[in-house]
């Protein structure tokens, strides 16, 4: 299931649940910039060939996040056709109004 959800709903959800994985789509760069807390840095590019690894698990909750919300769309839609079942788009990092990690 694709779900989009704000910042603050996609907190919440993944303090609730302690085997959820963040993906952060962006560059390497930007992800060394700042990043959300517990967050894995897969480029959007990168997706078909790394997720596995990091996720084996297709039922696992997945947060993406990018710059804008546009790259974040594409590969929630990419993990989707990859057999990923709860892909949660929490589109831009913009909008993350909690303390990053870098």
């Amino acid at each position: 299931m694709y779900t989009k959800v704000n910042t603050e709903t996609a907190k919440s959800m993944m303090e609730a649940d302690p085997l959820a994985v963040a993906i952060d789509v962006r560059t390497e760069e930007e992800y060394e910039a700042g990043h959300v807390p517990r967050s894995i840095s897969i480029p959007l590019g990168e997706i078909p060939l790394r997720v596995g690894q990091a996720v084996q698990n297709r039922e696992t909750k997945i947060f993406v996040y990018c710059g804008s919300g546009f790259r974040s769309k594409i590969a929630s839609l990419t993990l989707m056709k990859m057999g990923y079942k709860n892909v949660i788009d929490m589109g831009s990092i913009q909008n993350w109004r909690y303390p990053l990690e870098q």
